[in-house]
């Protein structure tokens, strides 16, 4: 793992040791805030916290909108709402090669993971090469921008939810449906 500062980290298949786990002192933060989070049953078994404090089961996961339209942010880019709730918002971006999104920040804190392809973060200036596997994170209100090398679909995640983008996607299914 490998902080570049200003609240940017990247989270690479390569901080991962041989056997596939992280190295201990990492380990052992996931553990006790696990702990923290965690609620002990009956039987002394430490149970996962969204099945403890928030109820979660396989039937009563809310279902998610698949009809949600695919919306263009700029030439090249196009974005689709996967799931939100009310502290969180994801989506899958696609961009195509060659594309770019200008500098820009956001209030929320965004998590990006590369399902695949190639792109160039820039953060303040700074360009960050990153690909297939590789994570970062953003906190709110730091400017960074993209430019993709090859074609590349990402996972994002945003906290709090993108309002902006919601009401995008609603106005998009109004107009789809008159």
């Amino acid at each position: 793992m490998a902080s570049l500062g200003r609240g940017f980290l990247i989270q690479s298949p390569l901080s991962l040791c041989e056997s596939g786990r992280r190295e201990s002192v990492d380990k052992q933060n996931s553990q006790s805030s696990f702990r923290r989070d965690a609620e002990t049953s009956t039987r002394g078994r430490v149970r996962s916290p969204k099945h403890s404090r928030y109820g979660f089961s396989s039937r009563n996961i809310p279902k998610m909108k698949r009809e949600n339209p695919t919306i263009e942010i700029c030439p090249g880019i196009t974005r689709r709402t996967v799931a939100y709730g009310k502290t969180m918002y994801q989506m899958i971006a696609t961009l195509a090669a060659g594309s770019r999104m200008s500098a820009h920040s956001h209030p929320q804190e965004q998590i990006v993971h590369i399902l695949e392809g190639q792109m160039r973060l820039i953060v303040d200036g700074v360009p960050h090469e990153l690909s297939s596997g590789d994570s970062f994170y953003l906190g709110s209100n730091v400017p960074h921008g993209v430019e993709t090398v090859l074609p590349t679909r990402v996972l994002d995640t945003f906290s709090p939810p993108r309002d902006d983008y919601l009401a995008i996607d609603e106005k998009a299914r109004q107009r789809a449906a008159a």
